[in-house]
């Protein structure tokens, strides 16, 4: 990338506007203390009660960029990758679901203005991959704007932050990144038009089935492996009629690496969803008061979970 500007402005700082004057913050988290990554709660970005994602990061934008210009947002991913499994965008108006197609990189869909890019994770983006969103598509590159790739204020009038080449051969459409250790999984479309969308591979039902396996019958589970002299384990005992994890210590279940990937995603968005709603409520009177919580413990229950960590 030849030209590029190396110095780096403060976390939080404005380095300019995308289309729909939708601003780009640096997220250079080496220039903030160690007490300001503390506060927890001052790195959470909403506009007014939605979420936006954790400042500053490549997602937080994208989510951003899409409600300002379009009134829409994406759920809740872990990383930045998954956004290429999302296959719906929420109006947020009326909460109405609008149809989201994935297009791998090389295929026969060209790419659009206002289209989600996805990276896979490694290189640059390594374990979280990336999104940004395409401004501009001319006839051998296309412009993007992101966050958490420059930290440095853009050029007056500009409206970008890189330029990505762009080759076309026989009406196959491939973007190439500016970082060489990279994978561009593809671009992301609202449109109900799924004649090139790409669809992920059907997964076999027995990757997706538990199995029974058993230990040596040799092993001996009968010794006591708690203290009954602390209260909660002694509980524990009595509660399960001895020092016991199941009704069978030797029997144990195993799944598939796919199964275990399915189960991490399904687990982290539930998570997701939990931690909005909680949110939701604890900013709400009217919503916390049906829980019959004394109000007396409101005060302490909220500075309790802005303080969290997680």
């Amino acid at each position: 990338m030849s030209g590029i500007i190396t110095e780096h402005e403060p976390f939080g700082t404005l380095l300019g506007y995308a289309p729909g004057g939708v601003a780009i913050y640096s997220s250079d988290y080496d220039t903030i203390t160690e007490a300001e990554k503390e506060d927890d709660i001052s790195f959470r970005s909403y506009i007014g009660n939605e979420y936006m994602g954790y400042k500053w990061q490549c997602v937080e934008f994208a989510r951003r960029f899409l409600y300002l210009n379009y009134g829409v947002v994406f759920t809740d991913v872990g990383m930045a990758y998954e956004i290429f499994s999302l296959r719906f965008l929420r109006h947020v108006v009326d909460d109405s679901i609008l149809p989201l197609r994935a297009f791998k990189n090389g295929c026969q869909q060209a790419p659009v203005a206002g289209a989600l890019l996805i990276w896979q994770e490694g290189g640059e983006f390594k374990r979280t991959g990336h999104v940004a969103v395409i401004t501009q598509v001319c006839a051998d590159k296309v412009r993007i704007v992101e966050q958490n790739v420059i930290h440095h204020k853009l050029p007056r009038g500009q409206q970008w932050t890189r330029e990505l080449p762009m080759h076309v051969k026989d009406g196959y459409y491939t973007l190439s990144d500016t970082f060489t250790d990279t994978q561009i999984l593809g671009w992301m479309i609202q449109t109900i038009d799924d004649e090139y969308a790409w669809t992920e591979p059907a997964v076999n039902p027995a990757l997706m089935t538990l199995h029974a396996a058993r230990l040596d019958e040799k092993a001996d589970f009968t010794g006591k492996w708690l203290d009954e002299s602390d209260p909660m384990e002694k509980a524990y005992v009595k509660a399960n009629h001895g020092h016991n994890l199941n009704a069978d210590p030797h029997e144990y279940f195993t799944i598939s690496e796919t199964a275990e990937n399915a189960l991490m995603q399904a687990t982290n968005e539930v998570h997701l969803m939990y931690l909005h709603a909680t949110e939701k409520v604890l900013k709400d009177d009217n919503l916390l008061k049906l829980f019959n919580i004394p109000e007396i413990l409101w005060p302490r229950l909220r500075l309790s979970w802005q303080n969290r960590r997680h």
